[in-house]
């Protein structure tokens, strides 16, 4: 027993640094493209520019900002994730309703990269669920899989009903995630070896929602890819 309390006091302290050096890195990260921002700003109200001069600044502040919008998004998945800010509440809606809005959000992202999204939904049913969480889930899980699925490719989700679950699949078809990383991938603050950028959030935060509501996330490799 005291070993055992050892190990989850060494854990805990682990995840503590991790947190707090995640928090540093993402700080660090929001300064660069701040100043770019600022400098193509500035440079861009400069009345010696051609207008070609002045839209490539615009375009590169555009490019800036997305880069906050996202490190921003991981810093607040974090507070939810240590703040205990995933509270569920649920009632009966449409399941259909809420693979579609959460594909919705996630569509100009990855039409952008040439992903194509193909939904299929034979049946819809009302189902107990927390409609805006279950969305939260289901936009880091599509986002994850058109950001690892190769661009040009496609994802693909489906529903069905299943010994008396609703099981919701969504596929990619890029190169997979090794065997022994599978049992990791769904760890706070775990990268794997894949050279994609973030933060190892997302894929928590999805389990965390899924298994609040009494349900199981699983990954596995396809046959043929993704």
């Amino acid at each position: 027993l005291g070993h055992y309390f050892y190990d989850l006091k060494e854990c805990l302290a682990e995840e503590e640094n991790s947190t707090k050096a995640l928090i540093t890195d993402i700080s660090h990260q929001l300064k660069t493209p701040l100043a770019s921002v600022k400098m193509s700003h500035e440079l861009s109200l400069s009345k010696e520019l051609s207008e070609e001069e002045r839209v490539s600044f615009m375009e590169t502040e555009t490019q800036e900002i997305l880069k906050m919008e996202v490190l921003l998004d991981e810093l607040v998945k974090l507070s939810r994730l240590e703040n205990s800010m995933i509270q569920i509440k649920c009632e009966k809606c449409s399941i259909k309703k809420t693979i579609s809005e959460a594909v919705s959000q996630i569509y100009i992202k990855a039409n952008v990269k040439n992903i194509e999204i193909c939904v299929d939904i034979e049946h819809d049913m009302e189902i107990i669920h927390d409609h805006k969480w279950t969305v939260e889930a289901l936009v880091n899980i599509l986002d994850n899989a058109a950001k690892h699925g190769g661009e040009g490719k496609r994802v693909e989700a489906s529903m069905s009903y299943e010994n008396n679950a609703v099981v919701v699949r969504i596929r990619d078809f890029g190169p997979g995630i090794p065997e022994d990383e599978i049992p990791l991938v769904k760890k706070k603050f775990y990268k794997g070896s894949s050279k994609a950028r973030g933060t190892g959030i997302g894929l928590a935060v999805c389990d965390e929602i899924v298994e609040l509501h009494g349900g199981t996330l699983t990954l596995e490799n396809a046959h043929g890819g993704g």
